[in-house]
């Protein structure tokens, strides 16, 4: 996928408060490219261990099935679901983050919103944590230039307080689970004040290139405060992106 989404790196930032990170995609779409992004979809939702377990158990037509099931229906929630899984993928395979809980995988629900930020991506040694980042993604194929602001917003009413939801959720799931990771979040929690210069808040956008506008970062750029976690922005920009998430959706089905 990383042929298909292409990271320009010689993109030049005017911006003081913000880091700026600009991909777009080829526009060129291989059978094996529509697997991987099926493959992504499908695996934000199901851990693909835990598919392969059911496979061999119950066979792939009824796993299949399942699948389906899980799908969203609603065209926003499709929508959200896709820029989450991008926004994963390219914190997993551009920059290195590891992802220790995939809350997209937590939804009981098709069509259900989760609570809290979409993503806590960190980095870590054998020993500590080296960087935590508070991720929010915003998926619009139509012209929006509020979006980049209300994710902003949302991170900063997630990170104001003293036990973040997705903290805490994330907590629940690692407790007997990863006795490393979940000791590194508890020192995470003791005292966050020293670990301020360690802490991120990432933004990505998806947006349909056809509907781009800088204006979304320039009012970032006003309303960001420096009494906050350094901001990352990833500007992804893919042509006819409506139609993309909707022939991926079709590809899987809808039972």
């Amino acid at each position: 996928m990383k042929n298909w989404l292409l990271f320009n790196e010689s993109l030049i930032s005017n911006y003081k408060k913000l880091d700026l990170n600009d991909f777009f995609d080829n526009g060129r779409y291989s059978d094996s490219l529509i697997d991987k992004l099926t493959n992504l979809i499908t695996t934000s939702r199901r851990n693909p261990e835990i598919l392969d377990d059911l496979t061999d158990v119950l066979g792939w037509e009824k796993v299949s099935t399942i699948i389906k099931r899980r799908q969203p229906t609603k065209d926003n929630i499709k929508k959200g679901d896709f820029g989450e899984s991008l926004t994963e993928f390219i914190l997993q395979n551009y920059f290195d983050y590891r992802i220790p809980v995939k809350k997209l995988r937590f939804k009981i629900t098709r069509d259900e919103s989760l609570h809290g930020a979409d993503i806590i991506a960190i980095k870590h040694d054998e020993k500590e944590l080296l960087e935590i980042c508070y991720s929010e993604s915003k998926l619009r194929t139509g012209r929006d230039t509020s979006t980049a602001v209300t994710a902003y917003d949302q991170l900063k009413n997630e990170y104001d307080t003293d036990m973040p939801i997705i903290i805490e959720f994330i907590l629940e799931i690692l407790h007997n689970k990863d006795a490393f990771l979940y000791r590194i979040f508890l020192n995470y929690l003791k005292d966050r004040r020293i670990m301020y210069d360690k802490e991120r808040f990432v933004i990505g956008l998806i947006y349909d290139k056809m509907n781009w506008s800088f204006t979304t970062i320039d009012n970032l750029e006003e309303s960001a405060d420096n009494n906050y976690p350094i901001t990352v922005v990833n500007m992804i920009r893919i042509n006819n992106l409506a139609k993309l998430i909707d022939f991926l959706y079709n590809l899987i089905g809808d039972d």
